[in-house]
């Protein structure tokens, strides 16, 4: 099985909220100056500008791509033939925690040709939206997903510290469905439990417990997409007694029975937020 990483775990259980997007153009005399309550993705489509983030300055031209975090100052000048410039205001929470990328070194430019793909992908999404198209606002979130997850791979961040996490993180998907215990987990980071517990739920925005529970509702979820699979199956795979304490569960997380969600595969949907 792959490595697990904390961003992965992160965008797996968070909520994206897109509050507003839009497309402007400025003239080379355009200047901004402030912060912002949420999360800001800038793409630049034609021109260019110049930032001023955390005491440096950046150049961005079409394509590349700028991350404004919250409550942090920035300033913003047009350059010499102004520019035009796609942005999304965005949260993205996990549980207590109000901003799922606190943790990574997200804010500042990512280079065009580092993210040609998902900013492609980002583009034809929003216009989607734009049109009013069906499934658009879930295509939205999933390709702003894509395109945070590749910023985040391409900066130095802040994980590595996070490393016995990250097994921690690994160690649990693994082993869903014996469902580890708080003590053992809090072992391997050779940590008491009540700090382990304090600790996880400072990184990840909840609960080992809950936590946990998220992982087997998603795989659960993912495994009922299979045309021929049995609800007692899945049960049986994730550690359940039975079909009916799965189901319980099953249904105080997504509000509908495993078997609804299996008859109507491709109708439901368990959005990112």
């Amino acid at each position: 099985m792959r490595g697990y990483t904390i961003l992965d775990a992160a965008l797996q259980s968070a909520v994206f909220e897109i509050l507003f997007y839009s497309q402007v153009e400025h003239d080379a005399g355009w200047r901004e100056r402030g912060s912002k309550t949420s999360c800001d993705i800038w793409v630049v489509r034609r021109g260019s500008m110049r930032v001023t983030y955390k005491k440096k300055t950046y150049t961005l031209a079409a394509g590349d791509v700028f991350f404004l975090e919250p409550d942090v100052l920035y300033s913003a000048v047009g350059g010499p033939q102004g520019c035009a410039f796609t942005f999304v205001h965005f949260r993205a929470q996990l549980q207590d925690n109000p901003n799922v990328f606190a943790g990574f070194d997200l804010g500042g430019k990512t280079e065009a040709d580092a993210v040609r793909a998902e900013v492609y992908g980002f583009e034809n999404a929003l216009n989607s939206a734009k049109n009013a198209e069906p499934m658009a606002q879930f295509a939205l979130k999933a390709a702003l997903m894509r395109l945070c997850a590749r910023m985040i791979a391409l900066k130095e961040t802040k994980q590595k510290p996070m490393a016995p996490l990250e097994q921690v993180l690994n160690y649990i998907d693994a082993n869903l469905s014996c469902a580890p215990s708080v003590s053992a987990l809090a072992l391997q980071m050779n940590m008491s439990e009540k700090y382990f517990i304090s600790y996880f739920k400072k990184h990840m925005g909840q609960t080992p417990h809950a936590y946990m529970t998220a992982q087997k509702m998603q795989r659960a979820y993912a495994m009922l997409y299979a045309p021929d699979m049995q609800v007692k199956v899945v049960a049986e795979s994730l550690g359940y007694c039975d079909a009916y304490a799965f189901s319980k569960a099953f249904k105080a997380y997504f509000g509908i029975s495993p078997a609804f969600a299996h008859k109507n595969k491709g109708k439901t949907k368990k959005i990112f937020g």
